[in-house]
């Protein structure tokens, strides 16, 4: 059975320890699997949780997700990088339990015996979040700029959410008339994006747990200082280093790392030579011609550059005709295409043992891959942090594991 809250204590160690409650009662000790998965193409986080219930619980007290959900992640024990605590307010979305045939109480069965307790699955996600990014919006504004909108949107939503809006690469064009239609303002965001373009380069939008809404130039990101640094160790190195700068900003791993290029799939589906066709106020349209070797450059480059193309995806052309765009300003354009292409390169990459979770799930920052294996390097360099997906499980103490998955446009770098 659950506890009271606050009759739960955790003895410090050198592992996560997970505190949980639902309604009234404590499940930390019932908890045995955490997953939390953060991207840039989704509004809101993702948290997978697994308890070890006895069904009986479940049905008589009525967990169906009408209840608030908290979840506490404690780093305990840490003399490197200090300690570490995040806490989540949670909403269920789905559940599932599986019944599992036992004696009926009323016949025959005995009140109290040994019953086994079963896995409770609950797929969550960050209350505040979710409540911000499908607040209902719908107005009219006149001569603004796409930020100016954006803000008088959050505003608008009404939800509480803190606005952080890189400023770098804005869309600095002042809009004469702007409709937006009865949508929620994560789809809000995504139609100005589509309809104009947030920055002249890659754009991401999405809400972190502390309900803090982040429109992000990952464009201008990826030329910053990394916000941690991932090396890639050689079969040589010893596993000394992973007790080593236990503070977030340095992981090591001995995993495989998987690679993905897709150069000639984008280019075949984009076309090299992209004509927009746009209708400006004063003309009947007019043309916006982009070739998309050239934007890849201003999407998420490596230092080294270099597009590996087929022969055959140099001469095609595509026209894109049902673009509104802003007179003659090509910024949707390149919003819309750098996006497209700033993952032709992709690395996952598993990293294991005590981890500080704070970085892994902050995505949309730059990161630096640091390979040690000679014949490698060239994949290394600097890498947007697309998406992480972290699994905390327990077996006797709690171990952890974080698939991060890096992208950026350019296969390699100098």
């Amino acid at each position: 059975m659950p506890e009271p809250i606050g009759k739960v204590y955790f003895k410090p160690d050198y592992s996560y320890n997970f505190k949980l409650t639902i309604k009234d009662y404590d499940y930390s000790q019932d908890l045995f699997e955490v997953r939390i998965v953060s991207s840039i193409t989704s509004a809101y986080q993702i948290i997978i949780l697994g308890i070890f219930v006895d069904p009986d619980e479940i049905i008589l007290e009525k967990i169906y997700g009408q209840d608030p959900l908290k979840l506490s992640a404690i780093l305990k024990g840490q003399t490197k990088g200090g300690e570490e605590q995040i806490d989540f307010e949670l909403m269920a979305i789905r559940n599932s339990l599986q019944i599992q045939t036992r004696p009926d109480s009323t016949s025959g069965g005995k009140i109290g015996e040994q019953v086994d307790r079963v896995p409770f699955n609950i797929i969550t996600v960050c209350r505040s979040p979710f409540k911000s990014m499908t607040s209902l919006v719908n107005q009219v504004y006149t001569a603004k700029t796409v930020k100016e909108i954006v803000e008088a949107l959050v505003t608008e939503s009404g939800s509480g959410v803190t606005l952080k809006y890189d400023t770098e690469g804005t869309n600095k064009e002042v809009l004469s008339q702007v409709v937006v239609p009865p949508t929620t303002l994560y789809k809000a965001i995504e139609y100005l994006d589509n309809a104009f373009g947030l920055y002249y380069g890659v754009p991401a939008v999405f809400c972190m747990y502390d309900n803090i809404l982040h429109v992000r130039n990952l464009s201008n990101r990826l030329k910053q200082a990394q916000t941690f640094t991932v090396y890639h160790l050689s079969s040589q190195e010893n596993d000394e280093k992973f007790t080593e700068n236990l503070d977030g900003k340095t992981f090591y791993s001995f995993n495989p790392i998987q690679t993905s290029y897709a150069g000639n799939s984008i280019f075949a589906n984009l076309a090299k030579n992209l004509e927009f066709i746009v209708r400006p106020s004063d003309a009947l349209y007019t043309t916006i011609s982009l070739d998309l070797e050239t934007i890849c450059e201003q999407s998420l480059p490596s230092a080294g550059k270099e597009i590996f193309i087929d022969p055959n995806m140099t001469s095609r052309s595509r026209y894109y005709i049902d673009i509104i765009g802003n007179e003659y300003d090509d910024t949707f354009a390149v919003s819309m295409v750098t996006k497209l292409v700033s993952s032709i390169s992709t690395i996952s990459i598993n990293l294991e043992r005590n981890l500080k979770i704070e970085n892994l799930m902050n995505v949309g920052e730059p990161v630096k891959l640091n390979i040690k294996t000679l014949e490698y390097i060239t994949l290394a360099g600097m890498y947007i942090l697309k998406s992480s997906d972290l699994l905390f499980s327990r077996k006797v103490d709690w171990e952890s594991t974080a698939k991060i998955n890096l992208m950026r446009t350019h296969n390699l770098d100098k």
